[in-house]
Formats: structure tokens, sequence, C-alpha cells
């Protein structure tokens, strides 16, 4: 016993100091061991990296398994096809000359009820672009029919000039809902025609 390293000579003395309540022991912090953030970030991604894995894979099974699908919906009704009432596009021959018919058609119809409308001096909402009386919106801009100097349509946006400014203020045009009847509009109050 002579070997173990204890501050006491007997068990007598260490149950007498005991008793008396000598403090024999002091707690110190413990610090954390700097592997710790190692060892759970290294299982963590692990874990993560085997999910990630099964996602790619199942994605790609889905992917494979949509292509499959549509290869063979299109193999197979290749030969019996039944559109149905769907307009082929043979019997749309000479745009040039039933187009324009078609656009003054629908302005036709379209254009009195729009003017009764901002005569009352109710707003028309062609979609973002919205026409008063007095003026006409695009993308919260108001823009009074004075001010206009030029409107055009340009890649696919009616773009509208304004006097003094530098730059137009512009709506891409297949967001705006009977834009025939919007440029018919434009054309009365300012004389310009968007070209």
């Amino acid at each position: 016993m002579a070997d173990t390293a204890s501050p006491y000579d007997s068990v007598e003395q260490a149950a007498q100091d005991l008793e008396m309540g000598e403090i024999r022991s002091t707690f110190r912090p413990v610090r954390p061991s700097p592997w710790t953030p190692v060892a759970v970030a290294i299982p963590a991604l692990l874990c993560g990296g085997f999910i990630l894995y099964l996602l790619t894979a199942s994605g790609m099974i889905a992917s494979l398994f949509g292509a499959f699908i549509i290869v063979t919906v299109l193999t197979n009704t290749a030969d019996e096809a039944n559109y149905g009432d769907l307009v082929r596009a043979p019997l749309f021959d000479r745009i040039d000359a039933w187009g324009p018919m078609l656009e003054e058609g629908v302005t036709r119809v379209h254009l009195p009820r729009v003017r009764a409308e901002i005569s009352a001096r109710r707003p028309v909402a062609f979609g973002p672009v919205t026409v008063t009386s007095h003026a006409v919106t695009i993308d919260r801009t108001e823009i009074p029919w004075g001010e206009i100097s030029g409107v055009t349509v340009e890649n696919g946006y009616l773009c509208v000039k304004r006097t003094g400014k530098l730059f137009t203020t512009s709506q891409q045009v297949s967001y705006i809902p009977n834009f025939l009847v919007l440029a018919a509009l434009i054309r009365e109050y300012t004389g310009a025609s968007p070209t």
C-alpha cells in the first residue's frame, strides 16, 4: 500500500480529516477535446453525402423512367393518332390575308366597350398596363397621354417614349391581353401607332 499516492498516512487519519471538514479536492473545468468538432463533422458529412447520393440516384432513376414512358407513349400512338377537333396548320394558309382581318374584327368588337369604361372614368387593365382617360400606367409608372412622344414594339416589348425623358418605359407584349385594343387606344389618344 506504500506505492499508492495518498495524502493520508492511514485510514484513521483520512476519516478524522473528513469529519473535520477539510477540503482535499479541487475541481477544475474540463476543456473539450480539440478533436470533438472533427468527430461530429465526419459522421454528419458522411450521412449527408449518402443522402445526396440517394436523392441523385433516385432522380436519375425517375428521369430514366419518365423518358421510357414518354418514348413508349409516342411510339404506341404515332400510328393511331386521334387529335379530335384539332385544326391542322395547312388550313391556315395565307396568314397575310386573313390575319389583319382577324385583328380588325377583334378590335372592332372590344374597343367600344373599353371606350365606354374610360368615358365613365373607370380604369381599364390590360394585364400589367392600365389605361385611364388621362394616362397610361405601365409597371406602376404613370405616363400622361400628352407626354407620350413615341410608341414602338421592339423585340417583343411595347416601348413608350416620354417627352423629355432619356429612357423608354416598356412591357413585354406577351403579358398584355388584348394588345390590339390597347394599340388602338394609344393611336386614338396620342396619334402614334405602335410600329
